[in-house]
């Protein structure tokens, strides 16, 4: 039965998705050193557990094709990524951290967090490890950051590779010009820039991340509030403001990802379900990831002790997240 496995019977003939951008026999020749899918046996010739095998075998596989080509990614420069929802309480700081866990545990590091936000957040107290120094006192000595350890050396190290940086104390508001200095700094180190913000879209420092954005991503609950404020955030990058503080960035409707986390409250599958079709139909893109004890626990957030559930799904945020950087990059 093994030899199955092992002969010329490969997948030929698999076929992606619907609506898949892969061009099959183009990513066979890219990644012909990769590991094949197994061989598909015949149904009736296999019993339930080799047949489950055979597919969780199929899903591997798929997934590592999918990572080497996030990996491959020609970014002609650093890549910015913004996470906001306006509304308190809707999953930024943790959006924040397990989409760069995500990102940095395929990439092999290169991606770091930083703090764009008035005030203090809660970004080094979720982060691992114990913060001395952070943004306040690189930006004091930003001429004197010549290398990867000097930068590396104001932030905190993630298990999954991420660096991750912010405020050890209470400050004053990040100025828009000091978001852009983060940004500056972090942009000759790292491949892809987070940044978590707060919940004023009217701060300086929100108007340099969005204008620096090349992704959005916004978190939310399934709650009536943090669902009107994602339309809210909808509206005005598709709307110019009147007072001007807000950048008009309407090119970002196409490079938006909603990100569906439940919070532990009962939802109403029908009105979810009706939620998540209304965006989808206006063409934003939508992914739900599973409710994590780990992340509703409120404590330090590691990678490795998110469930296999939740890494899985994470791991498709930081997908298309790779495929909004890539769209940034062909269309501008």
């Amino acid at each position: 039965m093994s030899d199955m496995f092992d002969g010329a019977d490969r997948v030929e003939t698999y076929q992606e998705p619907t609506g898949s951008r892969i061009d099959r026999k183009a990513l066979q020749a890219e990644f012909a050193a990769t590991t094949p899918p197994p061989t598909k046996p015949a149904r009736k010739l296999l019993n339930k557990k080799a047949w489950e095998k055979y597919e969780a075998d199929l899903e591997q596989w798929k997934r590592d094709v999918r990572d080497a080509r996030l990996r491959d990614s020609p970014w002609p420069r650093a890549m910015n990524v913004l996470v906001t929802n306006k509304k308190g309480s809707s999953g930024k700081t943790p959006t924040t951290l397990c989409t760069a866990g995500a990102l940095a545990s395929i990439l092999g590091g290169g991606v770091a967090v930083f703090e764009a936000a008035d005030t203090v957040g809660t970004l080094l107290s979720r982060a691992e490890g114990t913060a001395t120094k952070g943004l306040v006192e690189m930006l004091r000595n930003a001429d004197q950051l010549d290398s990867r350890a000097a930068v590396e050396s104001y932030g905190l190290k993630q298990g999954s590779g991420a660096m991750v940086y912010g405020s050890v104390a209470r400050r004053r508001p990040w100025s828009g010009a000091d978001v852009d200095t983060m940004r500056e700094i972090l942009d000759m180190q790292f491949l892809v820039t987070i940044a978590d913000s707060a919940n004023n879209e009217m701060s300086a420092a929100f108007g340099a991340a969005l204008q620096g954005a090349d992704v959005l991503v916004i978190p939310t609950a399934m709650s009536f509030d943090s669902v009107s404020a994602v339309i809210e955030t909808l509206d005005f990058i598709d709307n110019k403001d009147k007072s001007g503080l807000i950048p008009y960035r309407p090119d970002l409707w196409d490079r938006t990802i909603v990100v569906v986390s439940p919070d532990g409250r009962v939802e109403d599958p029908e009105v979810s379900a009706k939620v998540v079709e209304v965006l989808r139909k206006q063409g934003i893109t939508v992914v739900r990831v599973p409710y994590d004890d780990h992340l509703a626990e409120g404590r330090t957030i590691s990678w490795s002790l998110l469930s296999d559930e939740s890494r899985l799904a994470w791991s498709e945020v930081a997908h298309l997240v790779g495929e909004k950087l890539h769209l940034a990059i062909t269309t501008n």
